[in-house]
């Protein structure tokens, strides 16, 4: 079992992050408050009617673009971060990545993707002996990548105020891990159950394996992006679902070209 938030946490304690000053980053304001943005999910849901949910989603979309050009291109490190992340993020085809428990994997027919908000990433000298605890660890906040290849009307940025809302929205009823069988994660029930299912026809959100609180972005999730000082190679570290891995890619021709990719964790 292996929990990389946690550790990637206890690395970040230690990082030294002098260089972060050096990033520009593009203001956000956000239009609606979490309150405003439960209140109209609830409304969908009481009146069961998938338009108003549609609409939700279409206004996600529309009020929040990605980055401009100007943000990801300011240096060759956030140039190649944005690179590796568009290169690796492949949600609809998670065999590219390795073989995963079915319950992880989203729908087929899943209209909406959701991106998560901040992204980490490092730079040294040998990348494949980065550690958490040591190695100098950076990151992108309100990290928005233009992902053409999935359909930019399909992309929802996610925000605090969207993912406060979201998890509002939702509520936390569950059943206790292991409840019925010792391996079981931990499941949905009454409420929550409901408020569940009305979202998941149209974005896979997964509740946390061992109970009370919610994986809103739509995995693979890079926990870190370490790459090598030339930044011609790179390993992404990620989670998707209960489970986690790596992936190796190598730039070759002015492309990030994946190499390998392996489950290495499992909840």
């Amino acid at each position: 079992m292996q929990n990389w938030i946690l550790t990637l946490l206890v690395g970040l304690m230690f990082c030294s992050c002098a260089d972060q000053e050096k990033v520009e980053f593009e203001p956000y304001a956000p239009k609606y408050e979490a309150n405003e943005l439960i209140s109209q999910l609830d409304s969908a849901f009481t009146s069961q009617n998938p338009l108003k949910l549609v609409d939700f989603f279409k206004t996600w979309n529309l009020d929040i673009q990605p980055n401009n050009e100007k943000f990801t291109d300011q240096n060759e490190i956030i140039k190649s971060v944005y690179e590796i992340y568009k290169a690796f993020y492949s949600p609809n085809n998670p065999s590219k990545l390795g073989q995963w428990e079915d319950f992880n994997k989203p729908d087929d027919s899943l209209a909406y993707f959701v991106i998560q908000n901040m992204i980490y990433y490092s730079v040294i000298p040998d990348f494949e002996k980065f550690q958490w605890e040591t190695s100098k660890i950076d990151s992108i906040n309100n990290f928005k990548p233009r992902l053409e290849h999935l359909g930019q009307e399909g992309i929802l940025y996610l925000t605090n105020e969207y993912n406060s809302a979201l998890n509002g929205f939702l509520g936390y009823e569950h059943n206790k891990f292991g409840a019925g069988n010792v391996m079981s994660p931990s499941f949905v029930k009454g409420e929550t159950e409901k408020r569940y299912k009305f979202l998941k026809k149209y974005i896979h959100i997964l509740h946390g394996h061992w109970g009370g609180y919610w994986h809103i972005e739509t995995h693979p999730e890079v926990g870190s992006i370490v790459m090598n000082n030339q930044l011609t190679k790179a390993t992404i570290h990620f989670r998707y679902g209960y489970e986690g891995g790596e992936t190796m890619f190598k730039k070759e021709n002015g492309e990030w070209i994946l190499q390998s990719s392996k489950v290495t964790w499992i909840e």
